[in-house]
């Protein structure tokens, strides 16, 4: 007489298999809905501000402007006042300084650098002495960039004296965010 193999039997009924089916399905599309609508987390989103004493700026002179510190870095490619690429994509770039007014016709500069090189800037002219107190300056730019590209921030004022650009985080910062 002849043994019959005796296989394990699993007792699931159609109702917990479409119950399970269901709860997998919607984890699916939870984590697919959530990663379309927020991105990646790997992708850069950066904002540093200068925090340390209002950095004197000499006159006629550019001058790279320093930030301390960092709101947030996601990737770390933020270091030593300069962004640094580390994957190609179009880039958001956005700088903002509150600087010292200026006499009559003289001008501030303030200038987005791509590796040493000026990719976008705005000048701001005085309307005369005493006109305008401590004006804010901003230069914005979406630009493609490529892995070990980097990016810097100066300034230029047309004052033969120092003038000064002020430190706080509401004053003087960067922004660059990598677009999906």
């Amino acid at each position: 007489m002849k043994k019959k193999k005796e296989g394990i039997k699993l007792n699931i009924n159609l109702s917990n298999r479409v119950f399970y089916t269901l709860i997998v399905i919607g984890i699916l599309a939870i984590v697919s809905v959530g990663v379309w609508a927020y991105g990646t987390i790997d992708i850069t989103k950066i904002r540093v501000y200068k925090s340390a004493n209002n950095q004197q700026i000499p006159g006629v002179t550019e001058t790279k402007i320093t930030f301390q510190t960092e709101n947030f870095d996601t990737l770390g490619e933020f270091s030593d006042s300069r962004f640094t690429c580390i994957e190609e994509g179009y880039y958001d770039i956005y700088a903002h300084a509150l600087v010292q007014e200026l006499g009559d016709l003289k001008s501030w500069n303030l200038y987005i650098y791509k590796n040493e090189r000026e990719i976008a800037r705005t000048q701001w002219i005085s309307p005369g002495a005493g006109s305008i107190n401590n004006p804010t300056i901003d230069a914005k730019t979406l630009i493609y960039l490529e892995e070990g590209d980097y990016i810097e921030i100066y300034c230029l004022h047309t004052q033969t004296n120092n003038r000064v650009i002020y430190s706080n985080e509401d004053m003087t910062y960067v922004e660059i965010n990598r677009l999906n």
